[in-house]
């Protein structure tokens, strides 16, 4: 029952005792017929490193093993490395004394039964690999760490008239018919790669296919697979591979090196995508895009995510990491070449908006909470738990920071360095920083300090003015949080990206400012009354304190000359409005929304110079989320009220205004295209009905069911379906429109798994109805990860439901993470529980009655039959390393009930 504790840490890491410089696999594909069966020979070349007699250790699990060979020769299990071999739970043991020889091994799996989708596994009829990060020793035994690298030879055996598509890494050499209906491929990878971006497929797709032709002239070959009910659906994404190709070469001068570049949709992917070395694997949300089953969000995230991907060939494949706790190294840097990318093919103010809403949902609370750590992790538990924002998006936050401190010139000059030194090598953080140091002659140790170091450093401002010198005085002072083995406190390099802006709306002053001591002083020639237009374009990951007064932030909001910071200072003037509004409410008073605020969006709405996507963004009221990171003790219920006054404000007095946003932009009989002005007037349009909605007006209703019936493509009639779902005047059709919106999309799993998602957030969903919900046919029996997070994901953004005073929210997640940590062996998913139990991590900081409950349901988790390590390491950062090993003790001795403590019917699946 006990899982493993054992953590890896950096400051141990050795290079590997021995190389696996060969590797050749042959994988018999519904081995004798038998479904799901795979067989595995897997001969690899295993060459000592250095002078030592130490055994062979090699990883290995959840397989069978059939047989061991070295050189040809047939082992047994002795007990003995000298004699044979020792198998342990999770690896191989041998010594044959050799500085080099051939270790053949054949293993035997149920990929059927590989519910945790990691290694090779045959969900849907398709069998797919994943084996970041350590997946691959869930087929064979290998030396299996990032810092091992091979050339692989992959030979796949398979019944064609069942396998249609045999897919693995590099380029197909051979195809040989076996006889007996049986068909051999063989691919052949000319670059050295690590096990963890090894992959196969076999699947029965449709594909479409392109040619890229590249810079220098070589022609290669492009495929992208999915389901063939799917096909019409992936022209946006080879669009936006071939894109991605052109950006790399333009903007990095880096070019692709296979002649085959393929990249399959699979339902049954945990991830959002895999770089594997010339097959990508995708989970079909971030590759299929049209009209009838994905929206705007949809043909954005596509492309960004195409383009992370193709990226990773150079920044993680042909450079990769060290060992997986320099993690950020190619995460991080390919998050900032893919938000770059997606901002050069877009609306480049709109995409920065959205990255920094999406860092301050999601990474922020890391920062705040049990699961901070720095961006390259000093030690982990479970590999797999590494995958956090904060290595995602604040990794690639310290790669914009970096570009600011040395500007484009000298970023790409210490890129070009870095990929001229390492091309084929495994490294850490300090050779891509270093390479930055030495090609711009910079000292860039302190700047270190953002990858090593944790905590979110907030930045305090304060200003003045010396009418004898005319000096607008800027004062600066940066508070470093000193956590446990996270952070030492230490300054930090900022860069401050500041303007200043006169009382005429001109701008007096404008420089990045490389901000790098507790305290600093600056001092700018200005005239009298100016305004400081702070932290632009977000140029760092910071807690701003700048104490802005209102009058300050609607000056901004109307007159900051950098579009971002308008959008800024909107929001910051909306979080100050609804926290005042709350102090109001817990003090026994009623919130009435600023009559300011109203004018301000009025003049937002009527302003015919913004661009209609970035107008949309400025009228978009600050998510409950993010106002609960400000509150402590947090109360959701209140959080929930406080947004729908405002908004029910805004929508009933600038009623008329909304109307005529909505009827000069909607039209119905235009067809659905994914281009910017397209996207900025329904992103607008909707904004506008959303606001009509949010007025409970007695004509909203009508305009929403007629949007509905009228819409003519997903994103549009998406829209409706969350605003009838979500308003109690619209409650006693709730059921109609549920079904009718399941009815139309049904047969597009991307388009369902919005439907459970939408219909589970719904403010009118009830626990009755969310367990209906999951009782549905088309969620039952549905395992796939994408399914279970939209409902269970849903559920908590659902704050009504998951804060339920009865606990019964958290009982029905406690109750999935469960199942999935100890369930039927086939829908078991520790990644995926390990995900769902983040929901929790916040518990401390919820009103008491609240935060008990979660402990309740934290503490359930704890004592279930069987715990991953992927959730053992979290459970711990929770509840304390001690409290956590009483509870699986307890557990031990008398195991706790595994259903929801009597809140009634427990969800499934």
């Amino acid at each position: 029952m006990a899982e493993k504790t054992t953590a890896i840490r950096r400051a141990d890491y050795q290079p590997p005792k021995y190389f696996t410089p060969e590797v050749h696999m042959t994988f018999f594909l519904d081995d004798q017929g038998i479904d799901g069966q795979a067989r595995i020979i897997t001969k690899t070349k295993i060459t000592r490193n250095g002078q030592h007699n130490e055994d062979v250790v090699l990883n290995g699990e959840y397989f069978d093993l059939n047989s061991v060979k070295v050189n040809g020769q047939l082992l047994s299990e002795t007990g003995d490395a000298a004699t044979g071999y020792i198998k342990t739970e999770d690896s191989l043991i041998l010594n044959p004394g050799l500085d080099s020889f051939e270790l053949e091994v054949e293993t035997r799996l149920d990929a059927k039964e590989n519910g945790a989708s990691e290694g090779l596994y045959k969900q849907g009829g398709n069998y797919t690999t994943q084996c970041e990060a350590e997946g691959f020793r869930r087929m064979t035994y290998a030396v299996d760490r990032p810092d091992n690298m091979a050339k692989f030879t992959t030979d796949i055996i398979f019944d064609a008239n069942k396998i249609s598509n045999a897919l693995s890494n590099g380029n197909m050499t051979e195809e040989e018919d076996l006889g007996n209906g049986l068909t051999r491929r063989r691919w052949e990878d000319p670059f050295l790669k690590p096990t963890y971006l090894f992959a196969l497929c076999g699947n029965n797709f449709a594909m479409i296919e392109d040619t890229y032709t590249t810079s220098s002239g070589r022609v290669v070959q492009l495929e992208v697979y999915a389901e063939p009910k799917y096909k019409d659906g992936l022209q946006h994404a080879m669009d936006s591979l071939k894109n991605a190709m052109k950006w790399d070469e333009d903007v990095w001068g880096l070019e692709y090196d296979l002649d085959k570049y393929m990249v399959v949709a699979d339902d049954y992917f945990n991830m959002g995508a895999m770089e594997n070395k010339g097959l990508n694997v995708f989970n079909p949300k971030y590759l299929l895009a049209h009209p009838a089953y994905a929206d705007d969000a949809d043909y954005f995230n596509v492309e960004g995510v195409i383009g992370h991907e193709y990226f990773h060939n150079w920044t993680g494949n042909r450079v990769t990491v060290r060992n997986w706790l320099e993690l950020c190294l190619k995460e991080g840097l390919t998050v900032f070449r893919d938000q770059s990318f997606s901002a050069d093919m877009s609306n480049p103010l709109a995409a920065r908006i959205e990255d920094v809403m999406k860092l301050k949902r999601a990474q922020f609370p890391e920062d705040s909470g049990p699961m901070v750590h720095a961006p390259r992790m000093e030690e982990a538990e479970e590999m797999n738990n590494i995958y956090t924002m904060t290595v995602y998006e604040k990794g690639g936050e310290i790669n914009r920071m970096l570009m600011q401190l040395l500007g484009k010139d000298g970023f790409f000059k210490g890129a070009a360095l870095y990929f001229k030194r390492h091309d084929g090598e495994a490294v850490g953080v300090e050779e891509w920083v270093g390479a930055h140091a030495d090609a711009n002659n910079v000292n860039l140790d302190q700047f270190m300090l953002w990858y090593t170091q944790g905590g979110r450093p907030e930045l305090n401002v304060e200003w003045s003015y010396d009418k004898d010198r005319s000096k607008f005085i800027l004062d600066l002072e940066q508070n470093v949080p000193v956590i446990d083995k996270i952070s030492n406190g230490a300054p930090r390099v900022i860069p401050v990206n500041f303007g200043l802006i006169a009382p005429d709306g001109s701008e007096v002053a404008a420089e990045v400012i490389a901000f790098d001591t507790d305290k600093a002083r600056y001092e700018f020639d200005a005239p009298e009354g100016c305004v400081p237009s702070l932290m632009r374009n977000f140029s760092a990951p910071v807690t701003l304190n700048a104490g802005y007064a209102r009058e300050d932030l609607l000056f901004l909001a109307a007159n900051d000359t950098d579009m971002f910071n308008r959008w800024s200072a909107i929001q910051m003037l909306l979080e100050d409005e609804l926290l005042d509004g709350l102090d109001e409410v817990q003090q026994g008073g009623v919130y009435t929304p600023s009559q300011s605020v109203i004018d301000l969006f009025e003049q937002i709405l009527t302003d015919d110079q913004l661009d209609n996507e970035v107008k949309a963004l400025m009228l978009t009221v600050p998510a409950a989320g993010m106002l609960e990171q400000q509150v402590r003790p947090r109360d959701p219920a209140q959080i929930l009220t406080l947004r729908k006054t405002l908004e029910n404000a805004l929508g009933t007095q600038l009623y008329q205004q909304w109307i005529d946003c909505y009827q000069d932009l909607a039209d119905f009989n235009k067809p659905y295209e994914y281009n910017m002005a397209e996207k900025g007037r329904r992103a607008l349009m909707n904004k506008a009905l959303h606001f009509i909605a949010a007025s409970e007006e007695v004509a909203a209703y009508p305009i929403l069911q007629a949007h509905y019936s009228l819409s003519n493509n997903f994103n549009d009639k998406q829209v409706a379906f969350v605003e009838i779902l979500n308003r109690d005047y619209a409650k006693g059709d709730y059921a109609s429109y549920r079904d009718d919106f399941y009815a139309q999309h049904k047969n597009y799993v991307t388009a369902t798994d919005r439907w459970a998602q939408i219909t589970a957030t719904s403010g009118n969903t009830s626990k009755q109805d969310f367990i209906d919900l999951c009782n549905h046919s088309e969620n039952a029996n549905n395992i796939t990860a994408n399914r279970i997070r939209a409902l269970y994901n849903g559920m908590v953004a659902n704050g009504a439901l998951f804060h339920a005073a009865d606990g019964s929210g958290y009982n029905m997640l406690a109750d999935k993470i469960i199942m999935l940590e100890s369930g039927p062996e086939a829908q078991r998913n520790p990644q995926l529980a390990s995900r769902l139990i983040d929901n929790f991590a916040s518990f401390k900081e919820y009103k008491a009655d609240l935060s008990a409950k979660m402990v309740d349901a934290i503490t359930r988790i704890a004592q279930a039959p069987e715990i991953s390590k992927n959730t053992a390491e979290k459970l711990k950062k929770f509840l304390g390393a001690n409290e956590y090993d009483v509870l699986r003790q307890a557990a031990a001795s008398s195991p706790a009930p595994t259903q929801g403590q009597g809140q009634g019917p427990t969800p499934q699946p």
